[in-house]
């Protein structure tokens, strides 16, 4: 599985940036959509990653604007557990697993999910998506250095690439 970025969370106004869109901020969603559009593939159709309620939120909204920006179509089909929040859990020094995360697809596609996140830190999010799914990539504002290579054993690391 690839994951897509625009650059990693602790440069410039990252991680500032995501804490702002995560709390909903427009502006903030707006300017990380322009930075992460020019990533989404053209055979793709854009899966926004439930939050810790269980369907998506701030990452609902950036997924519509990034349509809004690049005519790419959304599907907001992919659930999951109601949760702690995984930041919280991370903080606590016992950070959720795959199993944890509880996702299931409300529907199908014919297009190349594309996972949208704003930041990935472990990778568990994603990797609990591709899983649902059998395919499809990430497509995150942000990476932290944290990856573990470990949850994708198959490709044996995960592909990043950064447009910086």
């Amino acid at each position: 599985m690839k994951i897509l970025f625009t650059t990693y969370y602790y440069q410039g106004d990252s991680r500032k940036l995501c804490h702002l869109v995560k709390d909903g901020d427009e502006e903030a969603i707006r300017i990380m959509a322009e930075r992460m559009c020019q990533l989404v593939p053209s055979d793709s159709i854009l899966v926004p990653i439930p939050s810790r309620y269980g369907y998506a939120t701030s990452t609902l909204r950036l997924a519509d604007e990034i349509a809004r920006l690049t005519g790419t179509p959304v599907a907001d089909i992919l659930k999951g557990s109601n949760r702690e929040s995984n930041y919280l859990a991370k903080k606590q020094g016992h950070p959720l697993h795959v199993e944890d995360m509880g996702f299931h697809k409300t529907g199908d596609i014919d297009l190349t999910p594309c996972f949208v996140d704003n930041v990935c830190d472990t990778g568990v999010t994603m990797k609990a998506a591709f899983d649902v799914f059998g395919r499809g990539l990430g497509l995150v504002y942000s990476k932290a250095s944290r990856v573990s290579r470990n949850l994708f054993p198959k490709d044996g690391m995960i592909p990043c690439f950064c447009t910086d």
